[in-house]
């Protein structure tokens, strides 16, 4: 028979059983349903939405200024691309009623071929220096009709001054740049090449349009041409006429 002390250990064991089996069915519920308990976790909760909101305020702002940022690149390009426009317009003086060609080139007469430049989005605003360098070319092609770019070393350019200056009377006679003693020579061939298609020189312009280098004018010249060609490209505005030392086909010329 057990003792009356393992008994009550054995009593005793089985109450705090009872207790705990009882607090964990009601005391839990109790706690949940507890006035602290509830306004903690409303607090939570609160503060969890309060952090959401947050978010997405900063999230939302986040776009705005982003979209802001868009519009401003944005009008800067459309700005920047208006002023390039602006600056690259060239101006072209109209020619008289009735007069059919004023013998005269100007930068707007030469050929407009194909060239990098025809994209207004490949190249910004037209710096001081290309600006310089415009007005210098428009200033050279108004000296008269017919304009030779040249270089005082060159053989090929020497042949062309030759044809054009000795074997031909022409009036009024050919306006010579030797672009190796200009100031702004470098900068002259690159728009002869940009307005003509043509870097090399000689390079003969006739009313603002290239009509070659030495061997095509003496190509025209063997071939008895040269007077029809410039005469076909200005008219009566320039008189030209072959010289008693010009009459022999072959050009007899050392550089």
């Amino acid at each position: 028979m057990p003792s009356s002390r393992r008994m009550r250990v054995t009593g005793l064991v089985a109450l705090l059983t009872v207790l705990v089996i009882f607090y964990i069915t009601h005391g839990a519920r109790s706690t949940y349903n507890s006035q602290f308990y509830t306004r903690t976790v409303e607090a939570l909760k609160t503060r969890q939405d309060a952090q959401a909101r947050q978010d997405i305020i900063e999230k939302e702002k986040s776009q705005l200024d982003r979209v802001k940022q868009l519009q401003k690149e944005h009008d800067a390009a459309v700005s920047a691309k208006a002023t390039m426009k602006d600056s690259n317009q060239k101006i072209v003086k109209t020619r008289p009623t009735g007069d059919s060609n004023d013998g005269v080139a100007k930068v707007g007469n030469v050929d407009a071929r194909p060239t990098k430049s025809s994209s207004s989005t490949d190249f910004g605003p037209e710096t001081a220096e290309e600006h310089e360098v415009e007005v210098e070319l428009d200033s050279i092609l108004k000296k008269g009709p017919i304009i030779v770019f040249s270089k005082s070393y060159c053989p090929f350019s020497k042949k062309a001054k030759h044809i054009l200056q000795e074997l031909y009377t022409v009036t009024p006679p050919p306006y010579v740049v030797e672009l190796d003693q200009h100031e702004l020579g470098p900068g002259l061939q690159n728009a002869l090449q940009r307005s003509t298609n043509r870097r090399t020189v000689p390079n003969i312009l006739v009313n603002g349009k290239s009509i070659g280098g030495g061997d095509d004018i003496e190509a025209l010249h063997n071939n008895g041409e040269l007077i029809e060609k410039i005469t076909s490209m200005v008219g009566k505005r320039v008189e030209i006429k072959k010289n008693d030392s010009g009459a022999k086909t072959e050009v007899k010329f050392k550089a």
